[in-house]
């Protein structure tokens, strides 16, 4: 019976022994799971921030693009502005041109 006993005894330390270990591996494994994560997570926010920083850029590079598209359509609309007031005038001096030709034949036939 006392044999019995130690030997239960035993098997009581040994699973103790066990469980200990057992329990240090978990606490290993939790604190590698915790340092990954904290690793990713940091990864991840230097990959948003340098996709922020990138966003950034572009609509820097748009916004100049806008400036100077905008620029040269004031510049052509100026342009066509000019161009359409010397249209008139040429309009203008051909129909003066022909009524002075008109005029002038009507004085020479006559």
């Amino acid at each position: 019976r006392e044999e019995s006993q130690s030997g239960l005894i035993e098997q009581i330390e040994s699973l103790k022994k066990d469980k200990n270990e057992l329990g240090r591996k978990l606490a290993e494994e939790k604190e590698s799971w915790r340092m990954h994560e904290e690793e990713l997570k940091k990864q991840m926010g230097e990959e948003q921030r340098v996709l922020i920083q990138e966003g950034e850029s572009m609509m820097a590079e748009l916004r100049q693009k806008i400036e100077e598209y905008q620029g040269k359509l004031s510049e052509s609309e100026s342009e066509a502005y000019t161009a359409r007031q010397q249209v008139e005038e040429i309009n203008d001096e051909r129909k003066n041109l022909e009524e002075k030709y008109l005029e002038t034949s009507g004085q020479i036939s006559s």
